[in-house]
């Protein structure tokens, strides 16, 4: 058999086959095939020796900023390829203004698979020196329903910041719940769940508080 590349002598470590251990993988038009009886060709400049290193599945960056055509906190998704991180979900950098050109200009461009958070400010997080106002009183409530049925396929909930500074002390807490009932709203509306991405770094708040 013929194939594209090997990589050989590596720790391989798949959990979905529960395998952990030294093994060759063959590569032939980007999949893994398996190679029975050893006879295999291939060009010398594409064995890789990975003795010493792990060899893994794509790996998921879980918490990243992707919007970067739109926001000066974010980086391009496929700079992340090379590292080993093949899936990533953004935390909300875009809000319901915006979440339409961060789809079409990044999502939908990208090698990246990439999933999203919105976040319930309109305008998203668009600069480090520009804070998002998380008053529930300037929720675009339907405009927010019209972008998350449209891009449901992609989203995975909402996303707001709860931090000392980003919300009011005395009142922040009252902005979570009001997320938290935004995300019901969409739930009844849309038939399915609607997760809410609560950001908790310098929380006005106990956490014991913020997980009950």
């Amino acid at each position: 058999m013929r194939v594209d590349y090997v990589i050989k002598n590596g720790r391989v470590i798949d959990p979905s086959l529960n395998f952990d251990g030294i093994k060759d993988l063959y590569i032939r038009n980007n999949k893994i095939v398996d190679v029975k009886d050893g006879n295999v060709e291939c060009n010398p400049n594409q064995v890789i020796d990975a003795t010493g290193k792990l060899v893994l599945p794509g790996l998921i960056d879980f918490h990243t900023h992707v919007f970067h055509s739109g926001s000066t906190i974010c980086v391009r998704p496929d700079m992340m390829i090379p590292l080993g991180t093949t899936a990533t979900v953004d935390a909300g950098s875009a809000g319901c203004a915006n979440f339409g050109a961060f789809y079409q200009s990044v999502i939908s461009q990208s090698l990246m698979k990439i999933k999203s958070f919105m976040e319930v400010y309109s305008g998203g997080q668009l600069d480090s020196k520009l804070c998002e106002d998380f008053n529930p009183a300037l929720y675009n409530r339907d405009y927010i329903a019209r972008v998350y049925d449209q891009y449901q396929d992609n989203l995975l909930g909402l996303k707001i910041r709860f931090s000392k500074g980003v919300v009011p002390e005395e009142s922040g807490f009252t902005y979570v719940t009001e997320a938290v009932s935004l995300c019901k709203e969409l739930e009844d509306q849309l038939g399915k769940a609607v997760r809410l991405c609560v950001h908790t770094t310098n929380v006005p708040t106990s956490a014991g508080d913020l997980a009950n």
